[in-house]
């Protein structure tokens, strides 16, 4: 499948005025925050650097957020795409629906502190549940490997 026809999807919700739920979109970015061992920024800036390995996972698995991710080599270097997949309620018809969310996991190695970079890209998408069993298998197919 082309990459342009999973782009077209988030249309339901915006013509309706329903909001997507912003609990969730934070939700999937800290997984993949805290699955990746980004530091987080404090409202004071204060950097906060993820201590413990086992908790940091655990807790990542909690949050019912699952990632995909595939080696990617970028304009700037090696990194990884990565997609969030969460249950995302119901839409405006009330069927329910699953959000998708894409990053880009950029390698530290070339930083002077080591350490990883997210972008965490704009759009979230939302997948009728058989739509997003066909994105997954896809994206299986295409060499992405579940980690979460």
């Amino acid at each position: 499948m082309s990459p342009s026809k999973w782009n077209a999807v988030n249309t339901p919700a915006a013509l309706t005025g329903k909001k997507l739920d912003e609990e969730i979109i934070g939700k999937m970015s800290r997984a993949v925050q805290l699955y990746y061992k980004i530091p987080t920024l404090r409202t004071n800036g204060v950097t906060l650097q993820p201590e413990a390995d086992a908790i940091i996972n655990a807790v990542a698995r909690t949050l019912d957020v699952f990632i995909l991710e595939k080696e990617e080599e970028f304009k700037f270097g090696k990194g990884k795409k990565v997609v969030a997949i969460a249950d995302g309620g119901q839409n405006y018809v009330g069927n329910p629906v699953k959000y998708v969310k894409w990053f880009n996991l950029y390698d530290g190695s070339e930083r002077q502190d080591g350490q990883s970079t997210i972008k965490i890209l704009d759009k979230t998408y939302t997948y009728g549940v058989e739509k997003a069993r066909v994105f997954w298998n896809e994206k299986i197919k295409e060499g992405y490997n579940r980690v979460v």
